[in-house]
């Protein structure tokens, strides 16, 4: 039963792949796992390896190889690098001794942070958005239009639009562009 199941899903994943290469001028490799609830808004190119489950990814965005993107929704426009991946899952913390969490059938803590429970959506991504390689990005937050991760960061919070974050915990940097720039761009909706 369980190869015929691995069977199946990857007849379906073929199936996708070649319906986003040829209706959304999308570039899918054979190596990469889509399944069944992700969507491409088209001319998009994924990478060897990459898995996308249940994601949304905006027109004109690629990712690059080894990237995992699951339950989220990535904006237009928006360059991704290697292995970024998005924590999904929480472990609970203020447990006294080894939690009993794997041991229970109850549920008794919040096993991912969604933004939106009713979409499944974990993480937020913006509109043009690069992303570097070795990126990790917790579940429960949104990433500004324009914003720019730092290569091996480990973003645990929320990214302004337009900032350039860095580091373990990511911190912002700076500004990509000065506030009233920043206003023009986001009231232009040029991604759209």
């Amino acid at each position: 039963m369980r190869d015929l199941t691995r069977l199946a899903s990857r007849i379906v994943m073929f199936f996708m792949q070649f319906y986003y290469r040829l209706a959304r001028h999308s570039r899918v490799s054979y190596k990469a796992y889509i399944d069944g609830r992700t969507r491409l808004a088209g001319y998009n190119t994924i990478q060897d390896n990459v898995l996308l489950a249940g994601a949304r990814i905006g027109r004109g965005t690629y990712i690059c190889r080894g990237s995992n993107f699951t339950d989220a929704e990535v904006g237009a426009f928006c360059s991704i690098g290697r292995n970024v991946r998005i924590v999904n899952g929480q472990h609970p913390t203020r447990t006294n001794g080894q939690p009993g969490f794997s041991f229970v059938r109850e549920k008794r803590y919040e096993d991912c942070r969604y933004l939106d429970r009713e979409r499944r959506v974990s993480v937020e991504v913006g509109a043009d958005v690069w992303i570097g390689n070795n990126v990790s990005l917790m579940s429960g937050i949104r990433i500004g239009t324009g914003a720019v991760i730092a290569t091996g960061a480990v973003v645990v919070s929320d990214v302004a639009p337009y900032a350039i974050v860095g580091g373990v915990p990511a911190r912002e940097i700076r500004k990509r562009f000065d506030d009233e720039q920043i206003a023009y761009l986001l009231a232009s909706r040029w991604w759209e």
